[in-house]
């Protein structure tokens, strides 16, 4: 076939076997891997599936054609269901390349900002039950995050030892040092804690659309650590 040297086939066999020994098709070695190709190879995708179409349509025609004479099984003659096929293929693969490569332009890979705080937990007196407290936060965020942060904590306990939750919400203001420079502005956190008899589950995150200024579009979540009665934050985001 032209464009094949020596006659061989890219994806199997020589092109001068018999149709009626050549082995059946394998989709799984043809699909392997095929999202990434097809993404960041898409002219060599189109051809793989137009290889891959015509071997399959030859092994098929072994099962309902008599022998032919050896001149005809030198050349696989693909259907014209095969060929639709393959033009289908191609179109398929150029939008999806397409679309994938518009998409990752505009994707933000996560960036990690860690560092110490330091915080300052007020309880407030509201004298609505025993079992539940509110508390005023007033935080200094140093290292990649130069910033304050005002908010109020909701706490509730329980006569079990080691049980307990909090929620939070606090408005951070200040500067994030970014692999573009400092970005200045505010955003929103969200906290919500539980402590299962000694086991703990936080989660914070970035309340959606709440950065401002040069924060705008901000999305992530913060881990807090504590070690030797010192506080320090690893914050994974994502930036415009």
């Amino acid at each position: 076939m032209s464009g094949v040297p020596n006659g061989r086939h890219p994806e199997g066999p020589r092109f001068h076997q018999r149709a009626e020994d050549l082995p059946a098709p394998t989709p799984s070695v043809f699909c392997s891997n095929f999202i990434q190709c097809a993404i960041f190879h898409p002219v060599a995708s189109v051809q793989r599936i137009i290889n891959f179409v015509v071997y399959e349509e030859t092994y098929a025609q072994k099962l309902t054609r008599p022998r032919a004479s050896e001149e005809n099984a030198r050349m696989p003659h693909a259907k014209p269901t095969a060929i639709m096929l393959a033009a289908i293929a191609t179109i398929y693969l150029v939008t999806i390349s397409a679309q994938a490569q518009t998409s990752q332009k505009g994707i933000s890979m996560p960036t990690h900002a860690a560092g110490p705080f330091d915080v300052k937990l007020t309880p407030q007196d509201d004298k609505l039950d025993p079992t539940l407290g509110r508390m005023t936060i007033d935080k200094q965020y140093h290292g990649d995050l130069e910033a304050t942060s005002k908010g109020q904590m909701l706490t509730a306990s329980t006569d079990v030892k080691g049980s307990a939750g909090y929620v939070a919400i606090e408005r951070v203001t200040g500067t994030l040092r970014t692999a573009k420079g400092p970005r200045t502005g505010s955003f929103t956190l969200q906290h919500n804690a539980t402590l299962t008899r000694g086991a703990p589950a936080l989660s914070i995150i970035v309340v959606p659309d709440s950065g401002t200024a040069e924060l705008v579009g901000l999305s992530g979540k913060m881990n807090i650590i504590i070690s030797e009665a010192k506080h320090s934050y690893d914050f994974e985001y994502t930036l415009p």
